[in-house]
């Protein structure tokens, strides 16, 4: 009779094995993470960017209605002012609360000259701020040349 012996062999992963490949799971998944962030934070600030010039395009519209009458418009150009969809403006801009758009955009325009040229082209500078998702704040500027009439 024959007998046979039977050795237990343990066929697996040894825990270091385990713990290497733990670890490299979790690098890949957290070089995932970094990506998925740095664009969802990109795409929040070109979507911020976004609103921020579709209030200027905004501002300038009331302002080329505003510059059809030169009553329409402050006597001074160089105090920063904001106007509202009554044709009314605001001076000055930075404490005047109808200048924040949106609870967060503050805007502004001043013109480059310092009263209204009437009959002729006078360039406002529009701007508009707001705190950014990555914590600084974040400007926008538009030019705009538009003919003052009386």
């Amino acid at each position: 009779m024959k007998t046979y012996i039977f050795r237990n062999k343990q066929a697996g992963d040894t825990i270091v094995e385990v713990l290497i490949a733990v670890a490299v799971i979790s690098m890949i998944l957290a070089g995932a993470f970094i990506v998925t962030s740095r664009s969802t934070r990109a795409v929040r600030d070109s979507e911020e960017h976004a609103q921020a010039l579709q209030y200027l395009q905004g501002q300038v519209e009331l302002l080329r209605a505003a510059a059809e009458h030169s009553a329409g418009l402050p006597a001074s150009l160089t105090t920063p002012f904001c106007l509202d969809l009554s044709q009314a403006y605001y001076q000055p801009a930075a404490s005047n609360p109808q200048c924040t758009l949106g609870s967060r955009y503050a805007i502004t325009i001043t013109g480059a000259t310092a009263t209204p040229v009437v009959n002729g082209t006078t360039t406002f500078n529009l701007v508009a701020t707001w705190p950014s998702v990555t914590g600084d704040t974040a400007t926008v500027y538009l030019a705009y040349k538009v003919v003052v009439t009386p």
